[in-house]
């Protein structure tokens, strides 16, 4: 991202004197999947957030539900109460 936005405080600057609008957004969750180099990289540093009994903490994040078939799954019913 620093290759493409060197300077992210004057990037905002720039578009607010332009009359945009923005903010910006962390989103901690990442794909919970063994052999993707993001969640393997915390497993071998032991950073999960993990549950009373030791194992990392599982949440649910929607804009992957949304990319999944759901059908016959217990995530279609929680889906149906966000929509």
């Amino acid at each position: 991202m620093m290759e493409r936005f060197p300077d992210p405080q004057s990037l905002v600057k720039d578009l607010h004197q332009t009359g945009f609008k923005a903010i910006w957004m962390l989103d901690p969750g990442i794909k919970y999947e063994e052999g993707y180099f993001v969640y393997d990289s915390g497993s071998e540093r032991d950073v999960w957030i993990q549950t009373a009994d030791g194992r990392p903490f599982v949440g649910i994040c929607l804009s992957f539900v949304r990319s999944v078939t759901i059908e016959d799954t217990p995530m279609l019913k929680l889906v149906k109460i966000m929509k």
